[in-house]
């Protein structure tokens, strides 16, 4: 996990505020990742034994992969788990590799925005028609179309906290989280004296 910057003010209950649903959302992934493990599993031996496959677990699984990487994704990037290298920034000055990394998550935050709101009129679409994903059985699309938008939303929102972090450390000095500020997880520093 990248090492927290001290916020305060709003930007920090804004930040807490991000940084509980994303993590709340990582739970809600990671018990559909398992939901899908069992389901898979599940199909699995019902095939060995039987000869045939459960109905729907294709179709449930399209939508299932589309909900837990939405959900995830936001967390992922508050705690620095996207594959990321510094190859390139790394051969620069901080302030020049803190305005490159600054303006790539800029432009990230503005498409994955972008994304978000077109992605929030297929889905209003989508549930208005009460799209389905047709095989052997029928299974609505419509709520992995409606939670996308919203997984996208955080992630931008993630791409410019982390932005802001990247700018505050662009010297090596950001300002230390000491008493009176909230670290960006959202909680008061320990006191180390």
């Amino acid at each position: 996990m990248r090492e927290p910057v001290a916020t305060t003010g709003r930007a920090a209950g804004l930040r807490t505020a991000l940084d509980l649903l994303s993590r709340w959302c990582s739970w809600v992934s990671g018990a559909l990742t398992l939901v899908l493990l069992v389901m898979l599993v599940a199909e699995v031996a019902v095939r060995e034994v039987v000869g045939r496959s459960l109905l729907g677990t294709i179709e449930l699984s399209e939508v299932l992969l589309v909900l837990i990487v939405a959900l995830g994704a936001a967390y992922a990037q508050r705690t620095g788990a996207h594959v990321s290298t510094d190859l390139v920034t790394s051969r620069f000055a901080p302030l020049t590799a803190a305005v490159i990394r600054v303006s790539g998550m800029l432009v990230a935050a503005g498409f994955l925005f972008w994304t978000a709101w077109a992605s929030a009129e297929r889905g209003w679409e989508s549930f208005e028609s009460g799209e389905a994903r047709f095989g052997i059985t029928s299974v609505p699309v419509w709520p992995a179309r409606l939670v996308l938008p919203f997984g996208l939303a955080l992630l931008a929102l993630q791409c410019l906290f982390t932005a802001r972090d990247a700018w505050q450390r662009r010297t090596g000095d950001a300002p230390p989280a000491g008493p009176g500020t909230v670290t960006s997880s959202g909680k008061e520093p320990a006191d180390v004296s």
